[in-house]
């Protein structure tokens, strides 16, 4: 988005949710999306004279989505994980073009001294990457019709977890085990679709006439008694609450989530014929 719009264009296509909450340390509502207070990300294509930024919505996960162990007591392998206030943020993007991935540290304490302290994985990769300020970087991925996945580490998020007789930890008594960042960056660079693929991986509703359904924004309760062939999540916030389970009677094949769909719950197909499930949401 650009002035609080998503962009949707021939080159580059990023998205944007309404219902978002800034929030580390608990559950989010159903109808709200997480959104990453440690980082924001933009992109802009290389044209020279084009410099609008437009911001590519940064999803963030947390230890059990925030919630608390829930009738049990026994170790689920999260512990460390939320002991050591450990989360994951990314963002998606689609592009036709070469662009600048322009990542910000929203912490004021946050900072970054030098361009060196920044690692891009798979380091065969070997993005260019410049620092635009203390706290804000850029990395040139060229576009590629099989797009890019990679993370962004900056080195004061890095910590070494240790073996102890006690478990995982930050003691430095231990054995050293591996270092991480304590807050992940994952970034999607994904090609838009175009040609022939586009009725491979987009439910076309001329090709699928009257047999696409197009599953409401909110709570999702009745995938289980559907007539199509084809589920469509449309851009938008879907959610299943924790008691309900989408079955898929055996006509459905498809699940396609377009981008911008943020779907919260489980699918399970009965039928194993030609299933397939495309999209970027």
């Amino acid at each position: 988005r650009v002035n609080g719009l998503p962009i949707i264009s021939n080159n580059l296509h990023t998205w944007w949710h309404n219902n978002i909450e800034y929030n580390d340390n608990s559950s989010v509502r159903d109808s709200s999306v997480r959104a990453s207070n440690i980082y924001s990300v933009q992109v802009t294509t290389t044209d020279l004279h084009q410099n609008n930024r437009y911001d590519s919505f940064t999803y963030m996960s947390i230890p059990r989505g925030g919630r608390q162990k829930w009738e049990y007591d026994s170790s689920d392998g999260a512990e460390f994980a939320e002991k050591t206030k450990l989360t994951m943020s990314w963002s998606t993007f689609q592009y036709l073009t070469d662009v600048w991935l322009i990542v910000k540290l929203n912490n004021s304490m946050s900072t970054i001294d030098s361009i060196d302290h920044v690692t891009i994985r798979p380091i065969t990769l070997n993005f260019k990457k410049e620092l635009i300020d203390s706290r804000t970087i850029r990395i040139l991925v060229p576009y590629r019709a099989a797009g890019y996945r990679f993370s962004v580490e900056f080195e004061k998020q890095l910590f070494t977890t240790y073996h102890t007789n006690y478990g995982p930890s930050e003691n430095t008594a231990g054995q050293p085990i591996h270092t991480e960042p304590r807050h992940a960056l994952l970034i999607f660079a994904e090609s838009i679709v175009t040609g022939d693929q586009i009725d491979e991986y987009i439910p076309n509703p001329h090709i699928h006439y009257n047999n696409i359904y197009y599953v409401p924004q909110g709570e999702v309760k009745n995938l289980n008694i559907i007539k199509e062939t084809v589920v469509y999540f449309e851009p938008g916030i879907y959610y299943m609450r924790w008691n309900y389970h989408a079955i898929f009677p055996t006509n459905v094949h498809w699940i396609y989530l377009a981008p911008g769909a943020y779907v919260k719950g489980a699918f399970q197909f009965q039928s194993t014929d030609n299933i397939k499930v495309t999209g970027f949401g």
